[in-house]
């Protein structure tokens, strides 16, 4: 602007000096003596150029320039504020301390991203390996050669449980059963050595695998109903017994044992029944004696006329024997000292399974007379002789049971 207002004053100057100047002829002046002067308006066209000059040079200063805008695909940042010039301040200025102000936060707009499906998970993904599919190995071929070996393993079995030799029988068995797995007469033996020693749980797996091989095998189903009832199990035998008697009608044994059970049961008319059968099938003189026996005491304990039971002949042909000696014993015709007379046998474990015999029915006639306490005392005794395989032994406590339960 001092520049513009200097070319101002000059120009103004100039033309104050030609006003006072005097007028003078027309003559033409001599070019020799006299310097020639420009106009006054060629002075003024310079000035007015260059104040238009200086114009454009403080317009072009002081205007900033637009940005340019340069085109982005991605998200475009945020402006970043661009912090102003501090104002000089004097040293008579108090002093101001000026807080910058803190940016504000830029929040940016997630990018939505399409979800990936999540696999399902597998056996590798989980670090688990899956288990090949096992292959079952061929069925062994039996060559005859095979047939006679297990034959051979099971007459030894049957010679070693005889000699009272179980765990050696077991083994012999087995050895059968391996030679030839459907043998079924091998499990059905290996089955009684279990039940012998008292090992009802393997006894009745081994008859019951039996049975699967040969299901028409009676013998089987009396054995397994056996090892039910020993282990506690009455009622539940009862099923297999009457399969054994519908498998073979003369199964004298199963008749018998269904009868037993009956009896214990509360069901003393189906164990006349059953005892009744038994009678009729049996071969042996002294087993129908003892047949019709059980069959007095099923009576007696239903309530029915027993009498006509003891007026048959006695079947024994010894008189002297033990069952006919018994006969005679519920007829009145005998005491309870001849009996124990014969029970007597150069054989010891033959004697002591008279004398549990013996006993148990000495008690039982007792008990049908009234005597209460005599027959408690012989149930004892016939418990005492330790023979748990026979029937009266296991019945001596039944009976010993009753009577405690009938006392208190």
């Amino acid at each position: 602007m001092s520049l513009i207002l200097d070319a101002l004053k000059r120009s103004e100057r100039e033309r104050n000096n030609g006003a006072d100047s005097p007028v003078t002829s027309p003559t033409q002046p001599d070019p020799s003596t006299t310097a020639p002067r420009s106009p006054w308006f060629v002075g003024i066209g310079v000035s007015a150029i260059l104040i238009a000059a200086v114009a454009v040079a403080v317009f072009k200063f002081e205007t900033p320039e637009p940005p340019i805008k340069v085109a982005n695909t991605e998200t475009a940042a945020p402006a970043v504020p661009v912090a102003a010039k501090p104002t000089p301040v004097s040293a008579n200025t108090p002093s101001i301390t000026v807080q910058p102000k803190p940016p504000e936060p830029v929040v940016v707009e997630p990018v939505p991203v399409a979800a990936k499906p999540t696999p399902k998970p597998t056996a590798r993904l989980a670090g688990i390996t899956a288990p090949k599919p096992v292959r079952k190995p061929p069925p062994k071929v039996i060559t005859k050669a095979d047939l006679r070996q297990a034959e051979r393993h099971l007459n030894r079995a049957h010679a070693l449980d005889r000699a009272g030799q179980p765990a050696q029988a077991i083994e012999e068995y087995t050895r059968a059963i391996l030679l030839k797995p459907s043998y079924h007469q091998a499990f059905f033996g290996r089955g009684w050595v279990h039940e012998g020693e008292r090992r009802h749980g393997p006894a009745i797996r081994d008859f019951s695998k039996a049975i699967d091989i040969a299901p028409d095998f009676a013998s089987a189903y009396f054995a397994r109903a056996w090892a039910i009832e020993q282990s506690g199990k009455a009622a539940d035998a009862i099923a297999d017994f009457s399969r054994a008697i519908h498998l073979d009608p003369n199964h004298g044994e199963a008749y018998f044992s269904r009868g037993f059970v009956n009896l214990y049961a509360g069901d003393a008319a189906a164990a006349v029944a059953d005892f009744g059968a038994f009678e009729r099938i049996a071969k042996q003189s002294s087993t129908k004696d003892y047949a019709r026996l059980w069959r007095y005491i099923a009576l007696a304990r239903a309530g029915a006329d027993k009498q006509s039971v003891l007026g048959a002949p006695i079947s024994s042909a010894d008189v002297n024997s033990l069952p006919a000696k018994l006969i005679r014993l519920f007829r009145g015709d005998a005491d309870a000292a001849s009996v124990i007379e014969a029970t007597a046998s150069p054989d010891p474990k033959r004697r002591l399974a008279n004398q549990c015999i013996a006993f148990f029915f000495i008690a039982q006639q007792q008990l049908i007379s009234g005597r209460q306490s005599e027959a408690a005392e012989s149930f004892r005794k016939a418990v005492a002789t330790g023979v748990t395989t026979l029937r009266q032994h296991a019945a001596a406590g039944k009976e010993l049971a009753r009577i405690r339960k009938a006392i208190k």
